[in-house]
């Protein structure tokens, strides 16, 4: 009697023993074909269907905007990811594109694929490509015949705000703005076109505003363009709306 109890004992022990190690073993389903598999085959799975989502139409060797990067895989495994250049491109995939004049910059993110005791790594060879344009350099433009000049911001600045300068706010994307004030010139010139224009492109002839403009504090209203000063008398909405007129004069 006892012997049999010996022997029952290590049956049900070595039963236990295998569903254990079943059970360590056989712990994913393979997405594709509904099939157990175990952890090395899920990190194997999930390291070759790796990629990295790229933002707008960058890819691989023209990166210029952040990366998404994955932090687990479609069988069960968690990733997570390393930057040999991390001032370029960080772990969670944010981009700080080298300044203008710099040169691009050569980054390698390195993804650990980990399930239960199983690892895997997959290296991906990135190149973010330096900031083209450099913080105030001047971009000209043509309206007509006339010129005027932007200058280029770069984002990420933080100005005062608020009647005291007591606040702060930050611009995020970068931006150009008029190097100068509007010129009358260049004001007459967009203004004539979206108001009396007749060439039948799009917005032309079609814009309404509340005032004409003056050069200066000496010219006439609405009269001839005499020199380079400023547009003055009109409100915010001819402002909101000159703006719109040259967007679309420029772009005809």
């Amino acid at each position: 009697m006892k012997s049999f109890r010996t022997k029952t004992v290590v049956f049900i022990t070595l039963i236990l023993t295998v569903t254990i190690f079943i059970a360590c073993n056989l712990t994913g389903v393979d997405p594709a074909t509904n099939s157990i598999q175990t952890d090395a085959e899920a990190v194997a799975a999930d390291t070759l269907g790796l990629t990295i989502t790229y933002a707008g139409s960058d890819n691989a060797s023209n990166v210029t905007q952040n990366l998404t990067l994955a932090a687990s895989g479609s069988s069960g495994t968690i990733i997570s990811w390393s930057s040999d250049t991390s001032g370029i491109v960080t772990n969670d995939g944010t981009v700080t594109r080298p300044a203008y004049g710099g040169g691009n910059a050569s980054v390698t993110l390195t993804a650990t694929i980990v399930k239960g005791t199983e690892s895997d790594t997959k290296v991906f060879n990135l190149t973010v490509i330096e900031v083209l344009v450099a913080a105030g350099d001047q971009v000209t433009y043509t309206a007509g015949s006339v010129d005027f000049n932007m200058v280029y911001v770069p984002g990420g600045i933080t100005f005062p705000i608020g009647a005291t300068d007591s606040g702060t706010a930050t611009i995020t994307d970068a931006y150009e703005i008029g190097e100068t004030e509007v010129t009358y010139e260049l004001w007459y010139t967009v203004y004539q076109w979206a108001v009396n224009g007749t060439g039948g492109a799009t917005g032309e002839g079609s814009y309404a505003f509340a005032n004409e403009g003056r050069e200066g504090k000496d010219g006439t209203i609405g009269g001839p363009i005499v020199g380079t000063e400023p547009v003055t008398t009109i409100n915010w909405r001819d402002a909101m709306v000159w703006m719109n007129a040259l967007t679309e004069y420029y772009n005809d």
